[in-house]
């Protein structure tokens, strides 16, 4: 399968918080039936993070995690290599010039890089991603 869009945490945290559920559903159901989704190594920390949050705030239970985390790792979603300076230097870039955060810039310069949408539900990533020139999912 090749891969189809980028995914931010944004989109990825909406699919197991109930009061969040189906502002991210489009990109589940491309990633389920037509291909791979692309991640920063980033992702990784920010469902982590996710997790832990949504635990400690009670609108998740601890044994929920585990259960969560294995679901997204059965999923066709393709984790990028670490960065190297250059890819960095990039994300510097491109959080200057669109004004985010470094975090955020990861998923918009993988975008960028790969040539790919982005499902984000993030206000300042898909402001900044219309102004890059890249699509939405």
């Amino acid at each position: 399968m090749s891969r189809q869009f980028v995914l931010d945490s944004s989109v990825t945290v909406s699919w197991f918080l109930e009061d969040e559920k189906g502002k991210g559903s489009k990109a589940l159901d491309v990633l389920i039936n037509d291909g791979a989704a692309l991640v920063p190594s980033l992702w990784l920390y920010e469902i982590s993070n996710a997790l832990f949050i949504a635990q400690k705030r009670t609108r998740l239970p601890a044994w929920e995690s585990g259960r969560i985390l294995n679901e997204l790792f059965a999923l066709n979603i393709d984790v990028d290599d670490l960065p190297k300076v250059d890819t960095l230097m990039s994300v510097l870039l491109v959080a200057e010039t669109y004004g985010l955060s470094s975090y955020d810039a990861a998923y918009l310069e993988l975008a960028l890089r790969h040539r790919l949408p982005l499902a984000t539900n993030d206000t300042k990533l898909v402001s900044a991603a219309g102004k890059a020139g890249i699509a939405l999912l």
